[in-house]
């Protein structure tokens, strides 16, 4: 009989399959119905069938996980939650996840169906690697193009790409042994980035130049209302010095990093049809010295394009 588990984070359930997988696939999502089905359906294609799909429902209030259920398949594992936001959702695939690779997707997001192949593929010819990176495509919700993630040059280190590039955890592929020696911390806004940054001090990714993974590009996208929580936005920046503190990061990037944080916080705003009155009080409330060079740039963006 096809069932799904449903795990609740106060008492978590172990999952009791023989099989473990090989590729962990953990899914959070918040009020998507409306997009799973996609996500979804996108992992079932997968031309590699070894794998299981965790679903954390993070206290959804729409009908998420009847549409789940709707999926008769005994890979598909789900979970609930109060809502605690993304990171907390993630923390909690990973403690169940029971494979020897961890993937991750975003719920208005999905793969293309050699998504898992090309990992397995990379896994063939390198053999020692721990972590394996392809690419994202991002879209609009007409299906024009939007743009498309640059691939990462072995000339150049890491830490600095991700800082200064798109990089989050979609396109990523990482041994369990790794992914589970840190956690998401607890901020709506760079959490990938800072999830990312004490693995590659471990280890680094072998580079997989295919563009795997497909984001929508929509109004309902978290990262487009972060200007909505300044706690959590200060947050944020406190959290970029904490993971750059080594001082050849510290003093290279994390101003920038964190001028380009608050930039794209605030034409998010403007996009979203907030006036400059009503930005300039929500910015009131953020501590950090760097503001003032940000609103130069902002106006250069708004006025100039």
């Amino acid at each position: 009989m096809n069932k799904l588990i449903t795990l609740f984070i106060k008492s978590l359930i172990t999952f009791t399959h023989n099989m473990e997988p090989k590729f962990s696939i953990i899914l959070p999502t918040y009020n998507r119905s409306h997009l799973i089905s996609t996500a979804i359906a996108s992992v079932i294609a997968q031309s590699v069938t070894d794998w299981e799909l965790i679903i954390i429902d993070d206290g959804s209030t729409d009908n998420t996980k009847e549409v789940v259920f709707s999926f008769k398949d005994r890979r598909i594992m789900y979970g609930f939650q109060e809502n605690k936001g993304r990171s907390i959702a993630r923390n909690a695939g990973l403690h169940n996840a029971r494979g020897t690779w961890i993937c991750f997707l975003d719920s208005d997001d999905w793969y293309l169906e050699d998504h898992l192949e090309a990992f397995e593929n990379g896994m063939k010819d390198h053999p020692q690697a721990e972590i394996f990176k392809t690419g994202v495509t991002f879209k609009k919700e007409n299906g024009a193009i939007l743009s498309e993630s640059t691939f990462h040059s072995s000339e150049y280190e890491q830490i600095p790409f991700i800082l200064q590039n798109y990089a989050g955890v979609l396109d990523l592929c990482i041994h369990e042994s790794l992914a589970k020696s840190t956690r998401f911390p607890d901020i709506k806004s760079w959490e990938d980035k800072a999830y990312m940054i004490p693995i590659l001090y471990r280890a680094q990714w072998k580079q997989i130049e295919l563009r795997t993974v497909v984001a929508l590009e929509h109004a309902g996208r978290s990262i487009l209302h972060a200007y909505e929580d300044i706690p959590s936005m200060n947050k944020t920046l406190d959290i970029m010095e904490k993971y750059l503190a080594d001082v050849s990061y510290r003093d290279l990037y994390l101003g920038p990093v964190q001028q380009q944080y608050l930039l794209s916080c605030m034409v998010n705003a403007n996009e979203m049809g907030v006036s400059y009155s009503e930005l300039k009080t929500i910015m009131k409330g953020i501590k950090k010295s760097i503001l003032p060079m940000t609103w130069v740039r902002y106006w250069k963006i708004v006025l100039l394009g």
